[in-house]
């Protein structure tokens, strides 16, 4: 339904000219030939810590972020290629759930006004038609009628959350990429929340495609799981071979390890010419020639790919 295939998106920083004769401009690697795909129905996981790529890779999965290489690919259609009208009704079918809801409603718009904007722009409704939408969509996600009239500072992080969640699916979409939905709630708030949007699949025929950095959480859940370091995918498996990951930095994420490094192991190691595995630096199991050539994904079990000279 959604696919990725060889997916790369740069970033060029850009020094002081006055500098730039001693400092030229080098380019970040935030996305790195990265080939995924979201079958309809599906919930597939993607984790990773801070600064892997997993944002970066839902915003071009979102058609935010312009590919530097690669294609992305919605119903079989390259979203390069889609003229304005298909743009549009992808942007429609195929929405971004941020982590950050602060970023997403307007401060100065109440609840009301934050869930009809919307359904103005993408669907042509008349104000009864809109009020109804809006009474339906806050009572599947229980929004009380009393927060009607709040701004968004009024209100707590899971209301917040739901309301941004409300803003998502009142366009009807087919795929919602939620990009840490459950980060800063406290437990049950995330509970609920996550209940919520599995109750909300079920209902609408939704796709995910869940973003966090917490593994347990995502694995409850996902039918399979991506998880990816420093712009790269390192292993692929179904829900059912999780408890049999072989990379070592899912055994890290899985053993909650992940930011407890041992001394001697350099947390920014990155290999700037792109050779090598860049998990190098941190694995406690790394090989010579982890440091010189990266290893490509390979099939491990049925429907379990890895990418590790250890394997």
């Amino acid at each position: 339904m959604l696919k990725a295939e060889n997916l790369s998106v740069n970033f060029v920083v850009r020094h002081n000219p006055l500098v730039r004769l001693k400092h030229p401009d080098h380019t970040i690697k935030a996305v790195s030939d990265v080939s995924i795909t979201l079958e309809k129905g599906e919930i597939l996981g993607l984790v990773g810590e801070s600064g892997s790529g997993k944002t970066t890779l839902a915003r071009a999965l979102a058609g935010l972020v312009r590919p530097s290489a690669g294609v992305v690919e919605y119903k079989g259609q390259d979203l390069q290629k889609m003229e304005d009208p298909e743009f549009k009704k992808y942007r429609r079918e195929v929405q971004l759930m941020l982590q950050d809801s602060d970023a997403t409603l307007d401060p100065r718009m109440r609840v009301t006004g934050l869930l009809e904007e919307p359904l103005k722009i993408n669907r042509h409704l008349n104000k009864a038609e809109m009020q109804q939408s809006v009474s339906a969509v806050m009572e599947k996600t229980f929004i009380p009628p009393s927060l009607s009239g709040r701004y968004p500072v009024e209100l707590s992080g899971g209301q917040r959350q739901r309301v941004s969640l409300a803003r998502t699916i009142l366009v009807r979409p087919e795929i919602i990429i939620a990009d840490e939905p459950l980060s800063g709630l406290d437990t049950i708030l995330r509970y609920q929340l996550l209940r919520l949007m599995l109750e909300l699949k079920e209902e609408y025929g939704l796709s995910y495609l869940l973003i966090s950095h917490d593994l347990q959480m995502v694995s409850s859940v996902c039918s399979r799981l991506a998880v990816m370091y420093r712009g790269k995918l390192v292993e692929v498996m179904g829900k059912e071979n999780i408890s049999q990951a072989v990379h070592p930095y899912t055994k890290m994420l899985m053993a909650g390890l992940a930011l407890e490094l041992e001394d001697g192991h350099d947390l920014h190691h990155h290999d700037e010419d792109g050779c090598g595995c860049g998990f190098a630096g941190r694995c406690p199991l790394h090989l010579p020639v982890c440091h010189q050539e990266a290893p490509p994904l390979k099939m491990v079990y049925e429907n379990h790919l890895c990418a590790c000279h250890l394997i």
